[in-house]
Formats: structure tokens, C-alpha cells, sequence
């Protein structure tokens, strides 16, 4: 894969927690010294004081990308047509937004956070009413 600048590399990849059509959180997740670091934002790009993961390495905070208002587009248009919860991948690369996968229970078992596991309790109840 390519960067936005067309250089060789993994890649930031922007995993977007959705609750049909609502943004609940983005998690940047890349590769520094064959470790996973992440860093999580809201709509607005906005940085999270708090972390969402126990003993996993927090990401500088980055710029927000130049296509967000795309990458958040393509994200609400594939979340709502699941109607419940589903984290969404993208990867920006300099041929554009490519999808990465669904998945609807993010994490692999990673213990989030009580700050995570309260907002995203409450970020369902208000969303997602009907699937609890």
C-alpha cells in the first residue's frame, strides 16, 4: 500500500465505531517497531482524553485527513445498511478511500477501559435502543 503522498507503507488505518449512522468514535491503528499503536477521536476529530484500551500503545495525535468528510461519508452510508453496531475499516491511500472490512465485535478480547465501556454502553442505549 501507498500513503496519500505515494509512499511505500502500512498505513494509518481509520476504524470507525458506528451505531447505524451515528460516529460514536474513530480509532487511528498503525504499525510503529512491530507494535500496534492506536488513538481515538470523535466526529469532529477531536482526540480522546481518556484511552478505550488497557496496556496497549497509545499513537501520537494526527492531523486530520484532508478527505475526512469523505471517509466519514463512506462510513455512515456502509454502517446504516447493518442497523446495529459494526466498527468500519478504511485505509486512505493515494488512490483514494479503500474499504478494509466490518467487524462487529472489534478487538480480538482487548479489555477496553471503564471510561471506553461506559461511553460506548451509553453511545448503544441512545442509538441503538431497540438492539440491547
Amino acid at each position: 500500500m501507498v500513503n496519500t503522498n505515494g509512499e511505500p507503507v502500512c498505513g494509518i488505518e481509520y476504524k470507525f465505531f458506528m451505531f447505524g449512522h451515528h460516529i460514536a468514535a474513530i480509532m487511528t491503528s498503525r504499525r510503529v517497531e512491530n507494535k500496534k499503536v492506536f488513538w481515538f477521536y470523535n466526529d469532529k476529530w477531536e482526540p480522546f482524553v481518556h484511552p478505550f484500551f488497557f496496556e496497549i500503545g497509545q499513537d501520537e495525535i494526527t492531523s486530520c485527513p484532508d478527505n475526512f468528510e469523505e471517509m466519514k461519508s463512506i462510513a455512515i452510508r456502509l454502517a446504516t445498511a447493518f442497523g446495529t453496531f459494526v466498527r468500519v475499516d478504511l485505509y486512505n491511500t493515494s488512490k483514494g478511500v479503500f474499504f478494509g472490512e466490518f467487524a462487529s465485535v472489534p478487538g480480538h478480547g482487548i479489555p477496553h477501559t471503564d471510561f471506553a465501556n461506559e461511553y460506548l454502553g451509553k453511545t448503544w442505549e441512545t442509538y441503538m435502543p431497540d438492539a440491547i
